[in-house]
């Protein structure tokens, strides 16, 4: 939604949606309080991971604790106010899409690895 609204200003081009959506500030700062939220759970999955009492492959661990510095590292620079709010909510999608690729690997080497 910021990254609509914030394009549809820059371009003088309002449509419709643009007058449905809140106004920028607010949405940053549900980007930023949802940020915080997934880096708290996101963390908790993680070391929840860790006592399961199975062997864990490393790989993947690896991959989940890089997708974990990367929305650490976005959270860091917002702190730092070195990344533009366009810049956030654009690294924001990019994060995401990691999780659910890395979701996505982790379902497809389980059921590969699984004895039949």
């Amino acid at each position: 939604m910021y990254l609509v609204q914030d394009r549809q200003l820059k371009t003088r081009r309002l449509h419709s949606i643009f007058y449905h959506l809140p106004p920028l500030t607010d949405l940053f700062d549900a980007i930023t309080r949802l940020l915080w939220w997934g880096l708290g759970l996101y963390t908790l999955g993680l070391v929840s991971g860790f006592f399961v009492g199975q062997p864990l492959p490393w790989a993947q661990v690896l991959c989940a604790f890089a997708v974990w510095l990367l929305y650490a590292a976005i959270l860091q620079g917002r702190h730092l106010r070195r990344l533009a709010p366009k810049r956030v909510a654009a690294l924001c999608i990019v994060a995401f899409g990691a999780a659910l690729t890395l979701l996505w690997g982790i379902t497809f080497s389980a059921q590969m690895h699984s004895p039949p």
